[in-house]
């Protein structure tokens, strides 16, 4: 009988051909993939053949696409989970769900997911994962087009987020909240407190791409906020705002 250490070299094997057919552009790689996810499930160490589920999911399966078996990889590891009594690798693992299934483009799973995980957070206080999974809700959300349903979870993933810090995800909630009110064309106030908390906060961390995304909306929210409040003096006001300003607009 294979010991468990026996049992994840040989999946590690298979693992290795199918990425060998891979770069050869050999096709039936998939083949080998599933051998590799099949030898895990002999593993007898129910730990660590969670653990070694979850490694090659992330970075096999979702890397290269093979999202089917990804999924298939990742929903066995949640039953070991609930198994194991383990919520934070529980929480874990249902968010990587959520994003294969957006990734397969299956929306109604992963926010029903999502919707789940934020239950499970906040039952834990575990607040950092809860806005992460209200994020992700709410990026989906937004990716269908319902905006107004998408704003209330990106703000509720920052209050979230001001009971436990989370720097990557605080940017993405941010940026992706100033998107969705500048495509609304709504709360231009809210755009420009956004943007000056990731400018004040997390300015060396935030990407080229997201600095023209959001000097767009920024320009955009000024100019509707500086309609709605004629009393400010224009020119002190955009020189408060000018570094801010520069920054995003720079694109470096």
């Amino acid at each position: 009988m294979s010991t468990d250490e026996e049992i994840i070299r040989k999946s590690v094997n298979e693992a290795n051909i199918a990425m060998s057919m891979i770069r050869e552009g050999r096709i039936n790689a998939g083949v080998h993939f599933w051998r590799a996810l099949v030898y895990l499930d002999s593993l007898k160490d129910l730990r660590m053949k969670r653990n070694e589920l979850i490694i090659i999911s992330n970075q096999l399966f979702s890397r290269m696409k093979f999202y089917d078996l990804s999924l298939f990889a990742v929903q066995s590891a949640i039953e070991l989970d609930e198994l194991l009594q383990d919520p934070r690798s529980l929480v874990n693992d249902m968010i990587d769900y959520g994003n294969i299934n957006v990734n397969m483009g299956n929306n109604d799973l992963a926010l029903d997911n999502y919707r789940r995980v934020i239950d499970i957070c906040l039952g834990n206080n575990d607040f950092a994962n809860a806005a992460s999974a209200s994020t992700n809700l709410g990026g989906i959300l937004a990716s269908m087009g319902k905006m107004l349903e998408a704003i209330p979870l990106l703000n509720q993933s920052i209050e979230y987020l001001k009971k436990a810090p989370f720097p990557e995800t605080e940017i993405n909630t941010r940026l992706l909240l100033i998107n969705v009110l500048y495509i609304q064309k709504i709360e231009p106030a809210k755009v420009i407190e956004n943007a000056e908390v990731l400018y004040n906060l997390y300015a060396d961390k935030i990407q080229k791409d997201s600095k023209k995304m959001v000097a767009s909306a920024l320009e955009s929210a000024i100019e509707r906020y500086l309609l709605d409040h004629p009393e400010l003096e224009l020119q002190a006001w955009k020189k408060q705002k000018l570094p801010m300003l520069t920054y995003w607009k720079s694109g470096y």
